[in-house]
This record gives structure tokens, sequence and C-alpha cells, in this order.
């Protein structure tokens, strides 16, 4: 019997945890990052999560050298099932092979207040490191418990970031396709432009998608920006 997505995700989280328990060594084997943000418009997949109003983030990651980490997210989102707070916790493991990169793990997604529930999703990531740019391919998959007759989720993206020799100024061209659980699918793609001024990140996006509408969530074009502060 296939597990509800809520104690799939307890249940593997927990396995990553006896997996990474024997591996725990000193403090300095941690590293503690985070970022707090501002953008007009919370766009996720293309998707707005915001209804077109400006959101807010806060985020903290958890790293050990072994490649194992966790972390979580707070957003504020507008949810039209009256969700007013979107809790992202993620856990998995990263690991580099020279220029390239993999990364696996599980994110579960809780609307906080509202009706519209809970879901998790399994990721994989691949991708290279050529200093300059940075190229990757990423897989996440939500298992078919959301209601009878609905199928698997799954969502497709590749990603690319480039920096501009000598500048701060980094270009990213993001892209993904969508399989949605309760039927239809979907193209969401994205252009950005970002510049560092030493740990607070400017941002000026365009973003598209192939549904006008999605659960009576905006997808249709529009322009965003966004600061960021990391720490």
């Amino acid at each position: 019997m296939r597990c509800r997505p809520e104690f799939w995700f307890v249940r593997s989280l927990a396995a990553f945890g006896l997996l990474f328990l024997p591996s725990l060594g000193h403090a300095s084997d941690f590293e503690v990052t985070g970022l707090v943000s501002g953008v007009t418009d919370y766009r996720d997949r293309g998707i707005s999560l915001s209804t077109q109003l400006p959101s807010f983030k806060s985020r903290a990651d958890v790293s050990h050298s072994s490649g194992f980490f966790f972390g979580s997210s707070f957003n504020t989102v507008n949810d039209p099932n009256g969700g007013d707070i979107e809790f992202q916790p993620i856990a998995g493991y990263s690991r580099d092979i020279g220029i390239y990169f993999v990364e696996a793990g599980i994110e579960k997604t809780v609307i906080v207040g509202g009706t519209t529930g809970t879901f998790a999703e399994g990721f994989v990531t691949l991708g290279a490191d050529v200093g300059l740019a940075v190229a990757r391919l990423r897989v996440l998959w939500s298992p078919n418990d959301i209601q009878p007759g609905s199928r698997d989720n799954v969502y497709v993206e590749a990603r690319a970031d480039g920096q501009v020799p000598n500048t701060q100024l980094v270009i990213r061209l993001r892209a993904g396709y969508e399989s949605l659980s309760l039927g239809g699918d979907k193209v969401d793609w994205e252009l950005t432009l970002s510049h560092a001024f030493g740990p607070i990140d400017l941002a000026v996006s365009y973003t598209d998608s192939t549904v006008s509408e999605l659960a009576g969530q905006d997808g249709g074009a529009t322009g965003i920006f966004s600061i960021r502060y990391f720490f």
C-alpha cells in the first residue's frame, strides 16, 4: 500500500537521518547559510502563488562536509483556499564529481491555513559547473495520492546560469515541463538578469507559461523584480 505523502516524507527524512548520523563530525564540518528576500510576484513554475502581489521569503540551510544537507523556507502566499504561508522543509545529499555534480532528496510543501493541504516531492539534479557558467537538469516527482483518479505529478526543469566576464551580472535561462497530477500538462520559462552588490542581489525577470491560470492562480506573462540578502 502506498504511503500518504506526509508519511512518505517523514519516513524518507528518517532514513536520511540514519545514514547521516555515522558521518557526523566536528562543528567545523557544518556550514549554515540563509537568505531573506522580497519579490513583486511570487511565481513557482510559472504560476503566481501570491495573486500577483508582493511576497516575502526567508530560508536557512545546513550542509555537512559528507554531502548531506537539510533546510527550510517560508514564503508568504495568497492561496485561493485560504492559506497565507508556504512552508517547505527539505533534506538531501549532494556530491561533486570533477566539474559535475549530482543532488537528490525530498521536499515537502505545507500551505499553512486554508484547505489546500500538503504534498511531498522527491528530486534528482544533474549539473555541470565550468566556472562562469552552470547548467543543470532537475526532475521532481510527487506520488499519486491527491485523490482517486489522479496521477503522479512530474516536473522536469532545465536551467543555465552564465556570469558576464569581469562583472557581477548573471544571466539565467530556465524552462520547465510539468505533467499535472489532475490531468493535462504545461510548459513554463523564465529569463532573469541579476547583479550582486556584496551580500545583496537585485534581479529582474520575465516569466510566462502555456496556461493563463491554474487552480485559480495566474500563469500569464509578467515581469518581476526581486531583492535578496544572503548571509
